[in-house]
């Protein structure tokens, strides 16, 4: 290689040009102008003179398929473009992309002509876009569209907001009053209300928050086989029962699609009412329908399981399938049937003198509709005060089969008292634990396992609190979950063989699976990683479809996901899954989203505050509960409510009242108000008189309280999720 420099003439302009030699190639470099600046003479070199280059934008195709289709309608984008590095996504409708990447998969939900863009950009930042247009038509009535794989509901992780106002839900009277989700485009019912519209003359069920399952969201079997009969719990653990018509919701269905997803006039009014032609026996306690007789229904009234038909007869255990539309079922007719008293059935079974102060939601077997649990408490036995009383002091778990007879499991001792059918009778619990019964105690659907919600431990627990479960004609007793056996936490539902629980320390969306029995603590959850934008944990309700003990087609449950009871829990308003209904498949497949609840999560009351959910037997309509986002008033009648997190407990005497806490005192307070305390102290000896005017005061103690209403109410609401889009 050699250099050398020369001079080039250009006019009046000189330029020194240094040359160099690379391998046989010569190439002339520019050292500097001569004019106007430095002379040639100057030994310091000059940067060279860089002209900009000119670029051009990337080359940017788009393709999709299918252009077009009734909605649902999910389309495969794929972007192709050599240089580009980053590609954002825009889908017409309002969607965007989820996840980077130049390939998209997309489901248009609503009708309509939309332009999808996707725009590319390279290193440099040069951008193109391409286009393609995409033509979605109305869904066709009748697509397939429920089990197994539900595959019309929107399987997104997108932010889907609840709306700040929902859907007309039609005031204080608006039983049957029909909406449509704008998010879904699921058609939702209105099944009770305040004014008690399709039970006239009943004011006792005037203000009642209704609930659609039972409150410790296990599987409660609260619709018929043919859904054409539902229970309704309200406060006090009273019950309605109501007619259905699913064949006029049905066609309510088809004309609202046929609208445009618009409410028509002209819609069946008459999808829920009273179930017999008489304005009497609409109040039942709150039980189940049987699974293998679709007018049988069983209740558990102090110590006796009743069996009620509303056939038209009922003989030798068999309920006609014909319903009776004017006569409703009485002792005297024949049609109210005391099946055992679990007082009065034996040495191995409740004494004779039991009085019990709680008595929890019964439950029975699916498979033969024969074999009962029910979870009592007891002041008359001699406990320690803790055991004694209501909800979460249950010691006596009894469980009694037409076949095998009675069995008793007292929590307190760990000691089975049995007929011989259960080969029980004598032994203990193997684990060491005593504990108290929280709610109900359920059985898996097949009768083979019982779940027992442990309450408060008594003396020393191995695990904790954690559930337990007890292998039935045994005494076996497993843990389900806690230390090292994943989260308990939250509520819980009974399939066939699993259990399953929506775990308080996981994300909002995810749900732990377990099978059973359950020696290793061993679960699965689902999904197993949380869903895209969740940053919040959740409790939530949920029901199984119970139709397939292989658990192949219909392992499926459902959640309605609200606002957790806990503040530093409460998702945002843009959390995806939140106040939603939701299909879990346990085999590993994505959340299908059905539709909000249009639950704020902060009602007053329990049975309003967690969206509590029901399946029907058979895994199509869905019913939950709501507060409609706090617009149905309270439980008095008044439009307003006290909104916002409300918790509470009830009166206690000698005890510590906070500034700024709520209560709800039980006696002496029939309109069931909440009292705020406004000044800080201890509360009396007894009940001081509470005032039943909203805004009154009232001197507890040394504390001041004030009447700030009652909670916000809830009613129940039915949706169909093979139609949810």
């Amino acid at each position: 290689m050699f250099s050398t420099h020369l001079l080039a003439s250009n006019g009046s302009r000189y330029t020194a040009i240094r040359i160099l030699s690379l391998g046989g190639l010569l190439a002339l470099l520019p050292i500097e102008t001569a004019c106007g600046g430095a002379s040639a003479s100057n030994s310091g070199p000059k940067l060279p003179v860089v002209t900009p280059q000119s670029h051009t934008n990337p080359a940017l195709t788009l393709t999709a398929s299918p252009l077009s289709g009734p909605a649902p309608l999910t389309v495969a984008f794929v972007a192709a473009c050599s240089t580009c590095v980053a590609y954002t996504w825009s889908f017409g409708d309002g969607g965007t992309d989820s996840v980077p990447g130049s390939n998209q998969t997309y489901t248009y939900r609503s009708a309509g002509s939309w332009s999808a863009i996707v725009a590319g950009t390279d290193k440099q930042g040069n951008g193109a876009t391409a286009t393609a247009i995409i033509t979605v038509a109305q869904q066709v009535v009748g697509n397939p569209c429920g089990k197994p794989f539900f595959p019309c509901v929107n399987r997104s992780t997108e932010s889907i907001p609840v709306p700040a106002t929902p859907p007309n839900a039609g005031g204080p009277g608006g039983v049957n009053t029909y909406m449509v989700d704008p998010d879904f485009n699921n058609i939702v019912v209105r099944a009770t209300d305040y004014a008690d519209t399709i039970l006239p003359g009943w004011t006792q069920w005037d203000g009642n928050s209704f609930v659609a399952g039972c409150a410790g969201g296990a599987f409660c079997n609260r619709a018929n086989a043919d859904r054409t009969l539902w229970v309704f719990e309200g406060v006090g653990g009273n019950a309605v029962m109501l007619r259905f018509d699913p064949v006029a919701f049905a066609s309510a269905e088809a004309l609202i699609r046929a609208a445009g997803n618009t409410i028509p006039p002209g819609l069946p009014q008459s999808v829920f009412g009273v179930y017999t032609t008489q304005p009497v026996g609409y109040r039942v306690p709150a039980g189940r329908f049987s699974w293998t007789q679709k007018n049988l229904y069983f209740a558990t009234i102090g110590t006796q399981i009743r069996a009620y038909c509303f056939g038209v007869s009922y003989a030798n255990g068999l309920c006609s399938d014909a319903l009776d539309a004017v006569n409703v079922p009485t002792v005297a007719n024949g049609r109210i049937v005391t099946l055992v008293d679990v007082a009065h059935a034996g040495p191995n079974c409740l004494p004779s003198d039991y009085k019990p102060t709680w008595v929890a939601d019964g439950d029975q077997d699916e498979a033969t509709d024969s074999q009962f649990s029910v979870a009592y408490s007891s002041l008359n036995e001699g406990y320690p005060s803790q055991v004694n009383g209501g909800q979460n002091s249950g010691v006596h778990e009894v469980i009694w089969s037409q076949a095998k007879g009675c069995q008793v499991l007292n929590t307190y001792t760990g000691m089975f008292t049995a007929d011989p059918g259960w080969g029980t009778n004598g032994m203990s619990l193997t684990l060491p634990d005593r504990f108290t019964i929280h709610s109900a105690a359920n059985q898996d659907l097949s009768g083979t396992y019982l779940a027992l919600s442990v309450a408060k431990c008594l003396g020393v627990c191995g695990n904790g609190v954690s559930p337990m479960v007890l292998v039935l004609g045994t005494n076996t007793d497993l843990y389900l979950c806690g230390v090292g056996y994943g989260d308990c936490g939250g509520h819980a539902s009974f399939g066939w063989n699993y259990w399953q629980n929506a775990a308080q320390n996981t994300f909002l969306g995810q749900l732990d699976v377990r099978p059973l029995p359950n020696t290793q603590g061993t679960f699965k959850r689902v999904p197993s990683g949380k869903v895209t934008g969740v940053t919040c944990h959740g409790d939530s309700h949920m029901s199984w479809i119970a139709d397939d003990p292989a658990n192949v087609t219909d392992f499926l449950s459902v959640s309605s996901a609200t606002s957790e009871s806990q503040p530093a829990k409460v998702c945002s308003d843009s959390s995806p899954l939140r106040n939603e209904i939701n299909l879990y498949d346990p085999a590993g497949g994505s959340i299908g989203r059905a539709g909000h609840t249009f639950n704020s999560g902060y009602s007053g009351r329990f049975s309003a505050q967690f969206a509590i959910f029901e399946w029907t037997q058979v895994g199509d309509f869905a019913a939950f509960s709501s507060d409609w986002l706090e617009t149905l008033g309270d439980e008095n009648g008044n439009t307003g409510c006290p909104g916002g997190f409300l918790r509470f407990d009830g009166w206690k005497s000698d005890a510590p009242l906070v500034a700024g806490t709520t209560i709800a005192p039980q006696a002496g307070n029939s309109a069931l108000f909440l009292f705020q305390v406004t000044t800080s102290g201890t509360s009396g000896a007894k009940h001081p008189k509470w005032p039943q005017t909203i805004g009154a005061t009232v001197t507890d103690g040394s504390a001041q309280l004030v009447n700030i209403g009652s909670g916000c109410r809830g009613d129940v609401f039915i949706t169909d999720l093979t139609s949810a889009y």
